[in-house]
């Protein structure tokens, strides 16, 4: 568990590894297992050996008590054990009903292509977005994340989503998720701010960066974003939450069956009671 300065927030990460190792991983579900917590971000890791297995869905369950990831390999066989993180949130003086009824989920209207982008904002500068998700809908060969982020363009306010199909046409529909909360909390009579923090890797054709949250903000959510890549492109394998040596968020790519270097950028999104 950890806390942001005021001590009024809470947040715990949990983690569910799969079973028997598997190609691919559909929706597996890790919840929040603390009754007075809602969830409010989470994160998944497949592999990145020998051949690799790239994300497919990373996004909060309807009940708002876990959240849910998929994973897959590609062209060539990898079975592996799919790991699901849950961040989970609670704030002193709101009752975990209270505050699942204040968080606003928005998910984007699909958008299908062999190189899906979506976006959406949390709808009202009454909210402010702490974290978010995707889900790709693939068939046959199969699409995988390229991108789950907080746009710096629109104020850190949106999430986008995007990803592609690799070295075979198979083109997909990809959701993305808003995850925002109220600025004002009347049930305490305090503020909330939240604060993203960023960081690029080196280039590399099997980059990986992390990033702590700010100083006195509690985390609740981070991505990803492939930012350059000078051919076939680069696939996301980590998207995780860390709690050692502070928390933050890690996340990892790599190239896969063709030579291609990439940068990778991760995303830490954090609050505060003020």
């Amino acid at each position: 568990m950890f806390h942001d300065a005021s001590g009024l927030v809470t947040v715990g990460v949990y983690e569910l590894k799969g079973g028997s190792p598997q190609s691919i991983w559909t929706e597996a579900k890790v919840r929040v297992p603390d009754p007075d917590m809602i969830v409010i971000g989470g994160g998944a890791t497949g592999t990145n050996w020998p051949e690799g297995a790239y994300l497919t869905a990373s996004y909060p369950d309807w009940d708002k008590k876990a959240w849910v990831v998929s994973s897959k390999d590609h062209i060539n066989r990898n079975e592996h054990i799919l790991t699901a993180y849950a961040i989970g949130l609670k704030i002193r003086g709101i009752s975990a009903y209270d505050l699942a009824n204040m968080v606003k989920i928005s998910p984007s209207s699909n958008v299908y292509g062999q190189y899906p982008s979506a976006e959406i904002g949390v709808g009202s500068n009454d909210y402010a977005l702490v974290g978010g998700g995707f889900r790709i809908d693939w068939q046959g060969w199969g699409n995988m994340a390229t991108a789950s982020y907080p746009n710096p363009q629109s104020g850190y306010n949106s999430w986008v989503a995007s990803s592609k199909d690799h070295l075979h046409v198979s083109p997909a529909s990809i959701t993305s998720y808003a995850i925002g909360l109220p600025r004002w909390l009347p049930q305490i009579g305090r503020s909330l701010q939240a604060r993203t923090t960023t960081a690029a890797s080196f280039e590399s054709n099997k980059p990986g960066v992390d990033i702590d949250v700010e100083d006195g903000f509690a985390l609740t959510g981070g991505g990803g974003l492939v930012e350059r890549h000078n051919g076939a492109g680069n696939l996301i394998w980590k998207m995780a939450p860390r709690i050692h040596p502070n928390p933050g968020f890690d996340v990892a790519s790599k190239e896969h069956n063709q030579p291609d270097t990439a940068t990778i950028r991760a995303y830490a999104l954090g609050i505060r009671i003020v």
